[in-house]
């Protein structure tokens, strides 16, 4: 979430509500996941499995380890930079739980800025064979610190989006979400868009960007492992 404390709250949930709607109306015609071919001359691909219906991240197992540059036009400090863990388990066909801890730091004039935040995410989404439609949830708490001061707080993600799949090894997912920390008045929205290749079996790679409502711009590549 953006270093910052006052920010005015642009009422956009609705947009989430009829994204949301939409893909539970739609779950009727959900089909079973699809086999996808495994590209040749990689042994190590995927194996042609009804359960791999495609080589992204959503209804997989595995551990993302993601790197962010961000650019933020609410500095000083003018530049952050983010690590992040997230780990993901599928718990039935179309439901996936995970873990998620997000390190934020910058500084300014000999200052640090620092944020981190645990949470847990919650995903439902559609087995299509041109991608997944999704919805998540994310629940948990941060703790900023800025000069000066030192705060904590609930916080919760509201995420939309869809995991096209381009290629067998590659997919492309636009998003959108809402974050707010509301014990310290933070709220924004980010939209983005992350693609993901999928090198072997165990490894893939992704890259990706997204803009807040602030015109903040987040540059983020990261290592997937699958198990």
């Amino acid at each position: 979430m953006k270093q910052k404390i006052n920010v005015m709250f642009i009422n956009k949930i609705p947009l989430l509500a009829i994204v949301a709607l939409g893909l539970a109306t739609t779950a009727g015609a959900q089909t079973s996941p699809t086999q996808v071919p495994v590209p040749q001359g990689n042994s190590r691909m995927v194996s042609n499995t009804p359960g791999a219906a495609n080589y992204g991240l959503i209804g997989q197992h595995y551990y993302s380890f993601d790197y962010g540059y961000v650019h933020s036009v609410d500095g000083p400090p003018d530049v952050f930079h983010r690590y992040s863990f997230a780990a993901n388990n599928p718990l039935a066909p179309g439901f996936d739980a995970g873990l998620k801890y997000d390190w934020l730091t910058g500084s300014a004039f000999g200052q640090n800025a620092h944020q981190q935040e645990v949470s847990i995410p919650l995903t439902a989404y559609l087995y299509n064979g041109w991608g997944r439609p999704f919805v998540e949830g994310d629940a948990g708490w941060l703790w900023q610190k800025v000069p000066g001061t030192s705060t904590d707080s609930f916080a919760y993600l509201l995420a939309a989006g869809v995991e096209l799949q381009l290629h067998p090894a590659l997919v492309l997912t636009p998003y959108v979400n809402f974050k707010e920390a509301p014990h310290i008045g933070a709220r924004e929205w980010d939209y983005g868009a992350k693609g993901t290749y999928r090198f072997t079996r165990e490894w893939g790679a992704s890259l990706g960007a997204q803009i807040d409502d602030d015109h903040n711009l987040e540059y983020m590549a990261g290592l997937n492992f699958h198990y």
